[in-house]
């Protein structure tokens, strides 16, 4: 892992001795972790041992002059999460780790909607999933300037015949656009 980027650590409840170990040294000095669950190292035959990362808030907690946020395991017991405060915590955990102004792309939108970027050599592809059935109406979208550099237009393709060129405005660190309304499925594309 680089040595500027946050440790994800999802459900990591069996390390092995040396990565346990570099992850600790790791927050310690300065980096960030973000962790789903209880993480623990394993001993050599494979058990798992005791936690290895102090308890912490999903706001974020300093340890040493690193940064631990700390959310619920990604598959609790088979019982199925409330959602929107799995979202609100995620958000905060985020925020306290990446900071806001190194966001790859975020949304605010009345329908949960998922973005997931591309990156090809000539160009970053955002893709936009909804819900079935949900129509995104109003939703804005913003991706990091280390994303999307100086591009101030995009290209909008929809599943439902949508295409259409849509200007990006700057925005603080990063670039924004009002998106056209769609149903399930789009691509913002632009140039790299």
């Amino acid at each position: 892992v680089p040595a500027g980027a946050t440790l994800v650590l999802a459900d990591a409840a069996a390390l092995a001795p040396a990565e346990a170990k570099e992850a600790l040294r790791r927050l310690e000095g300065g980096g960030t972790i973000l962790a789903f669950g209880e993480a623990a190292a394993a001993d050599e035959t494979g058990r798992p041992g005791p936690g290895l990362l102090p308890s912490a808030k999903a706001s974020g907690t300093k340890v040493g002059t690193g940064t631990l946020a700390a959310l619920p395991s990604l598959a609790p017991d088979g019982r199925e999460a409330d959602l929107e405060e799995a979202a609100e915590s995620l958000e905060r955990a985020l925020d306290a780790v990446l900071g806001r102004g190194r966001r790859a792309a975020g949304v605010a939108s009345r329908v949960p909607l998922l973005v997931v970027l591309h990156r090809t050599a000539g160009a970053v592809l955002a893709h936009l999933v909804a819900p079935p059935d949900e129509r995104v109406q109003g939703a804005t979208l913003f991706l990091g300037v280390q994303v999307a550099g100086g591009a101030r237009r995009a290209r909008f393709v929809s599943t439902d015949g949508t295409d259409v060129r849509i200007p990006l405005n700057p925005s603080g660190y990063s670039l924004s656009t009002v998106l056209p309304a769609f149903n399930g499925y789009a691509v913002l594309s632009l140039a790299a």
